[in-house]
């Protein structure tokens, strides 16, 4: 264990490698998930894809889209 981590996880109440509560929802990692999910309402996802030059395969797997 590197000097001072044992006083990181104190400070910070989580040890490395864990996250604790909910995700901020403005990030990317929540709010472009979100903002597909939305798109998809008015747009098939195949045309969505077509349009942005990525696969369906590309798009959820570089946003990690739960199937």
């Amino acid at each position: 264990m590197k000097h001072g981590g044992l006083g990181e996880i104190i400070r910070s109440g989580a040890a490395p490698g864990f996250r604790g509560g909910a995700k901020d929802p403005t990030c990317a990692e929540v709010a472009v998930p979100r903002a597909f999910k939305q798109l998809e309402q008015t747009l098939p996802a195949r045309e969505i894809a077509r349009q942005s030059g990525f696969s369906v395969n590309h798009i959820k797997k570089t946003w990690d889209f739960r199937q």
